[in-house]
């Protein structure tokens, strides 16, 4: 038993030492989202740390940004002033399990200048439901931000807004408003409610004037 626990202190005492003062990968093992923590067992020894923030993807001022790893996810773990009690999760890493994610717009990765955000890809190193890591449900939402266009959607719907345009998909069904033009395609226009223009009543005007027979119409059928 004493030997074991030797063993164990030599482990712990070389995953500390090897932590001074440089960065270590990891993988987190334990998610605190409500103060944005982690636990993280480092590599090659698998020893797991206590409690550590994670990087905040985005904060200046009142705007702020939440987005809590995946437990088996592959980080980057920085000791501060090279103290390794004082340590953070400091950037997610893509690997071969974990890849980046493919943009339902383009087909590729997000290339330089872009900015792809996709839920529903999954915890490594596989889903509930089969997929592999990273493989986006596609019922999942989603936004590519380009240089020249705004892509959003989630399963059948996407709304798309470029330089005079914007234009929303639901399945085979399409809406595009460009600048003095509004066009409707492979749907059907439903509404409850009567429409009115110059005060005349499209359901229940009648028509005046009408040459032949009558000089008044009835009400539409």
């Amino acid at each position: 038993m004493t030997d074991l626990i030797s063993e164990v202190a030599k482990r712990v005492a070389s995953a500390i030492k090897n932590t001074i003062p440089h960065p270590r990968f990891g993988i987190v093992s334990a998610v605190d989202p409500v103060n944005h923590a982690v636990k993280v067992r480092s590599q090659p020894e698998d020893i797991e740390s206590g409690w550590m923030p994670y990087l905040v993807g985005a904060r200046s001022g009142a705007l702020r940004s939440g987005s809590p790893p995946s437990m088996g996810q592959h980080v980057k773990v920085t000791p501060i002033e090279g103290d390794p009690e004082h340590l953070v999760a400091s950037a997610d890493v893509h690997d071969d399990i974990v890849q980046a994610p493919i943009s339902p717009v383009t087909g590729k990765p997000a290339q330089p200048g872009e900015w792809l955000v996709r839920a529903g890809c999954g915890a490594p190193p596989t889903t509930t439901d089969g997929r592999t890591a990273g493989e986006a449900d596609e019922n999942g939402a989603w936004y590519h931000l380009m240089a020249d266009a705004f892509h959003a959607g989630a399963g059948d719907a996407a709304l798309s807004i470029t330089n005079g345009s914007i234009a929303l998909t639901v399945g085979g069904s399409s809406f595009t408003f460009s600048d003095g033009k509004l066009s409707i395609s492979g749907a059907t226009v439903e509404t409850d409610k009567d429409v009115v223009a110059s005060g005349i009543s499209l359901t229940g005007h009648v028509h005046g004037g009408v040459k032949g027979g009558d000089s008044t119409t009835s009400k539409p059928e």
